[in-house]
């Protein structure tokens, strides 16, 4: 298997050797860039303040329960039928 795998690839360079230059030059651009990123990471350690606010957001939520003992209220007369006794 070997041998026809070597065959397949010398035929494929010998043909088109020059395209394939070219494409390693287009390729070598794109690799400086991501130098750049490293740059971008300290931006990143900002993000995470956010989530603190976040935290804060759940007391709010406590107040709520209150209006529960009226809704009990009007489930108890709705429940007995306060006009069904009249």
């Amino acid at each position: 298997m070997n041998s026809v795998r070597a065959a397949n690839r010398r035929p494929r360079r010998v043909s088109r050797p020059r395209p394939v230059q070219q494409q390693q030059q287009q390729q070598q651009p794109p690799q400086q860039p991501p130098p750049q990123p490293p740059q971008q990471q300290p931006p990143q350690q900002q993000p995470p303040p956010p989530p603190q606010q976040q935290q804060q957001q759940p007391p709010p939520p406590p107040p709520p329960p209150p209006p529960l003992p009226q809704e009990r209220n009007n489930a108890g007369e709705r429940g007995g039928g306060g006009s069904g006794w009249e």
